[in-house]
This record gives structure tokens, sequence and C-alpha cells, in this order.
């Protein structure tokens, strides 16, 4: 466990102190009898209050996943991770100061923006567990990191509506009533078979080892005559001074090409005497128009690109080569026969944290004349977009 998820974890737990003291003072002001359903009024003012506490709390759980993630995929379930443990713990602490829920079916107010929530103390526990184990489930394939398909994200999202009901459902009636509040349990359980269905889709299921049918190892590169950025057309034989072409399938909005550029450029600038690195973007910027070639002409000069980015118009190189990820890597010797494909390393949102160089190692060995040891991975990445 690295020092910024314990940070992390810290922070969580400081936090759901502060928030279960201030619910211990609120409780000890409005409910000295013990906390109980119906709720009772309080005046205008300190219910803004009230609402603005939660705003903050959870501007302040958004704070610490932006500034621990470096992507939105990475932010995102940092934020579950930051919500989860914040929300189990500030149970906890209840129950410490004030031995409060002496059950997990108690009745609890959840949230009041932006309508009062309503449920079981068990209900919010399950939710901030999956949280967490979608954060688990992350981690462990950090380096595969699972396309969230179509089907996965509409049960996500059916799965989240339900629950959502289940807690905010005929709310003013509810809040009048004597514990304990009805619940719509069949609805809540209904929401969490498709979270579980949804991470089944999405975690469950084997990533091809090979992303190409079309070429195999020690299949010749086809060539290409592409323009680049620069206003210059290239083939293979622009590079033929090279002892090695590596051809990377790219694009400018995938936010793993995003988080591989500096690798990229820097693995290019490592291996410049020896090496050409050519990117190459087939998406259709029709429907993707951030991958247009006047983006592209953009995109190289703000990340000084110190390799050609050549524009695949037609998609004739992407299927040429059997490509179907960006980004997807094919590394050609000096005879350019493909001896490496797949994915440039094993993390691609931490770059401290890689623990394997695929594409370097290659590199190295093809260069000193060893066999490649890895010569295969699988691809991970934006899938590319067919016109």
């Amino acid at each position: 466990m690295n020092r910024k998820l314990i940070s992390l974890i810290l922070f969580s737990i400081a936090m759901a102190y502060l928030e279960a003291s201030v619910v211990v003072y609120l409780r000890k002001i409005y409910y000295p009898g013990g906390f109980s359903f119906p709720l009772k009024q309080i005046e205008t003012k300190m219910l803004i209050i009230e609402i603005g506490r939660e705003i903050a709390t959870l501007l302040m759980i958004l704070s610490i996943a932006y500034i621990f993630g470096t992507t939105l995929r990475k932010r995102f379930i940092t934020f579950l991770l930051a919500f989860g443990i914040w929300d189990i713990f500030y149970y906890a602490w209840l129950k410490l100061l004030i031995n409060w829920p002496l059950s997990l079916l108690e009745d609890d107010l959840l949230f009041l923006v932006p309508i009062p929530w309503i449920s079981p103390v068990i209900a919010p526990v399950i939710v901030s567990s999956f949280f967490i184990l979608i954060y688990v489930l992350e981690s462990k394939f950090a380096d595969k990191s699972p396309t969230f398909k179509r089907s996965a994200i509409f049960l996500l999202a059916a799965g989240t509506t339900l629950i959502l009901i289940s807690f905010m459902w005929d709310i003013n009636e509810r809040i009048k009533s004597n514990s304990p509040v009805e619940f719509l349990w069949g609805v809540f359980i209904a929401g969490i078979i498709l979270w579980v269905a949804s991470l089944f889709i999405t975690y469950g299921t084997k990533e091809k080892i090979m992303a190409t049918e079309k070429l195999k190892l020690g299949s010749k590169a086809p060539d290409f005559s592409l323009e680049g950025v620069d206003g210059k057309t290239y083939s293979l034989g622009s590079f033929k001074e090279k002892e090695a072409l590596i051809v990377i399938f790219s694009c400018n909005h995938c936010p793993y090409v995003q988080a591989y550029e500096d690798r990229i450029i820097k693995i290019q600038e490592d291996y410049a005497g020896t090496v050409q690195i050519v990117t190459i973007n087939s998406n259709d910027d029709v429907k993707y128009p951030e991958d247009s070639f006047e983006e592209m002409k953009i995109r190289a000069v703000k990340k000084k690109f110190n390799f050609p980015y050549l524009r695949d118009e037609t998609q004739e190189t992407a299927k040429a080569y059997g490509a179907t990820h960006t980004p997807e890597i094919f590394l050609f010797d000096k005879n350019r026969e493909l001896s490496f494909h797949g994915k440039i390393d094993d993390n691609w949102q931490e770059p401290s944290a890689v623990k394997q160089n695929y594409l370097r190692d290659a590199l190295d060995e093809l260069l000193s004349g060893k066999e490649i040891s890895v010569p295969e991975t699988f691809t991970i990445g934006c899938t590319i977009k067919w016109k």
C-alpha cells in the first residue's frame, strides 16, 4: 500500500470523525432523548447551514479525489473509495461516540440534497462497500483497465436509478412516519443486483491476448503513404535507415493515449539514434471532431511531438495492421518484421507505479540481438472509431 493511498484513507477516516461529531452536536440539540422518526422541524437558517455542510463535505471529497487521481477514471474511482471509507467510518464513529445505531436496520436521514434521503443504516453501508469494491477491482486490473461496455454502463445507470428511488420515494410522508420507516427493499436489492451484473461484465470477462488477427509475429509491416502534421508524406521507406520502427495507432481524445504521450516522447528521445516512432490517427473525425487533422496539428505542437503524427483518413492502414485500439503498439525489426505487439507498460494511469516496461524491454532485447521475452501483450485503450 503506497503512501498516497494511506493518506487518502486517513483523510477519509478523519473526515468521517468530523461529520460524526457535528451530528452528535445536532442530535444533542434536537434529539436529546435519542434520534428517531418522525423528524423534527428545524428553523430555516439551520436547515440552510446543514445543506451547505453536506455540499461542502462532498466538495472536499471531490477535491481530494481530483488531487490524487491523474485521469478522469482514476479520479472517479478515488472519489468512490474516499466516499465509501468516509461513509462507513461515519457510522463507526457514531457507534463509538453515542452508541448509535443499535442495529444496522435503524432508520437514518442520509442526505438533504437535493431532497431528503431515508433508509436503514445498512443500505448506505452496502452502497459504500460496493464503492470500495470497485476501487479494489480497478486496482487489481490496473494493468488491463477493462473498457466500460455500453451494457455495463446501462446496468450501472439503471441500478443507480433504482437505488436512488428506494432512498427518496414518497419522502414527504416518510419524514413524518414513525420508525421503522417503510423502505423499498425490493427496489434497492434490484439496484444492487444490476450493479453486480455491471461489474461482472466489466471485470469478469477475459481480455484478448492479441488484439489483431491480421498481423502475426514475424509478419512484414504493411506499407502506407500518409500525410503528417508537418505537411510531409511518409511511408515505410521514410525510416529505412532505422534499426527498429515502432508504429503506434493513436489519436487526440483518448485518455489512454493522453496518459502515454509523455512516455512515448521520452522513448523516442532515449532511442533517437536507432529507433523511429511513428503515430497514426485513424479515427473517424466526423463523429470525433477532436481527432481531425487540424486538431492533430494543434496537439502535436502543444505536446512537442518528436515523431511523425500521421492521418489515416481512409482507415485502410489501421485495417491493414489489424489495429483495434489506441494506443496500440507494433514494433518492427530492421527487416520490418513484427517483433512485438501490445501495450507500452503495465500501468497506464501511474507512470511512477510501472513495474514492467514491455516496449522498452522489447526494444532493448531487439537491439542487442536477444530473443524478446514478452513479444505479445493484450492491448488496452480506446477502440478505434470506425466510419
